[in-house]
């Protein structure tokens, strides 16, 4: 009798594994399935992920066209009549920062506005100081500015480059073109 209890036993241990074995291994292909499943959409995504990345990436082309575009036709614009975009205001930082060698930068902020009725674009800023007559930038800041809207104020940061030797009182003149056309000029003594 404690035989049959003992085989009795071993049997119901079996099956009760076996049976186990079977739920596990149904587990195990399930989450496989799902696994695969997701993978399948994870591939299906990233392709999106790139068509939409080639997609921005043509857009931002064709934009950066336009814009060249633009600024060709504000740059014709300025030479036929006065565009009426001016540099409201120019300060400068009283401290300098170390550019490298025995460069420093002196960093600024020029304030322009486009009092057009027109969006102009292709702009550019360039700002230079002077000790006196002479031109002590070693590296001038040349900013280009794109749509700027009729009506609209922007407020550009720079920084000029000049030798360390360079005198503390420098006057930064300020010139805003579109093509060769002189816009503003605005000096800051």
């Amino acid at each position: 009798m404690r035989k049959r209890v003992a085989v009795s036993a071993i049997t119901v241990v079996i099956i009760a594994l076996t049976v186990s074995a079977w739920l596990v291994n149904n587990q195990i292909n399930n989450l496989q399935t799902q696994i695969a499943e997701l993978q399948s959409k994870n591939n299906a995504l990233e392709s999106q992920i790139n068509d939409l990345q080639n997609q921005i990436s043509s857009l931002e082309n064709q934009n950066s066209e336009l814009i060249k575009q633009f600024g060709d036709l504000t740059k014709q614009l300025a030479l036929e009549r006065h565009l009426n975009v001016e540099i409201v205001s120019l300060w400068h930082r009283d401290y300098w920062s170390a550019f490298g060698g025995l460069l420093v930068e002196y960093p600024f902020n020029v304030t322009i506005r486009n009092n057009d009725v027109m969006t102009v674009s292709g702009l550019n800023l360039n700002v230079r100081t002077f000790s006196g007559l002479k031109d002590e930038s070693i590296y001038p800041s040349s900013i280009e500015i794109n749509m700027l809207r009729s009506g609209e104020e922007r407020v550009i940061q720079g920084g000029v480059v000049v030798s360390i030797n360079a005198p503390s009182n420098l006057t930064y003149v300020a010139t805003l073109k579109a093509g060769e056309v002189v816009l503003d000029e605005f000096m800051l003594p």
